[in-house]
């Protein structure tokens, strides 16, 4: 919430546009099924955030926006989208910092430097316990997330 607080204010200071941070349930209409429902269940994502961009709900047009009105709503989307990315990898680079090194494996690279190598979700190897193809139907993801559980060290 705190994050979607600080887009939206990032959003605002570029062309005074207000936007309104909540569920969209609390803040349009409930609804379900959409990609914000998608992207919690079956993608695990934990934080999901809806956008509803210009026009706002009170405009008659629905959902078309004037031609006008593309690049200011794109600009000032961006400004929103940095906060949120910026506040995604601080969280990552905290988790990464906070790895526990006793369950961290050892390596050496080909050029003798040292490494670790290790989860960085707690859920890995239940994953693929449950789903032993995950790590080559996923494998950017699985490579960037469970390395250690997915034996690519």
């Amino acid at each position: 919430y705190d994050v979607g607080k600080k887009a939206a204010r990032a959003l605002e200071k570029v062309y005074g546009t207000k936007y309104v941070v909540g569920s969209g349930a609390d803040t349009l209409y409930p609804a379900s099924g959409g990609s914000e429902d998608w992207a919690k269940h079956a993608g695990g994502v934990k934080y999901v955030y809806l956008l509803e961009l210009r026009p706002d709900e009170k405009n008659w047009d629905g959902f078309i926006l004037g031609e006008s009105e593309l690049v200011p709503t794109a600009r000032e989307t961006w400004e929103g989208v940095k906060v949120v990315a910026s506040a995604v990898l601080d969280r990552a680079k905290r988790r990464v910092e906070t790895v526990d090194a006793p369950t961290a494996k050892r390596f050496r690279f080909g050029d003798g430097t040292e490494g670790s190598c290790y989860d960085l979700r707690h859920a890995c190897k239940r994953w693929v316990s449950e789903r032993p193809d995950l790590c080559r139907s996923v494998p950017i993801f699985m490579r960037e997330n469970c390395a250690y559980s997915c034996g690519q060290c």
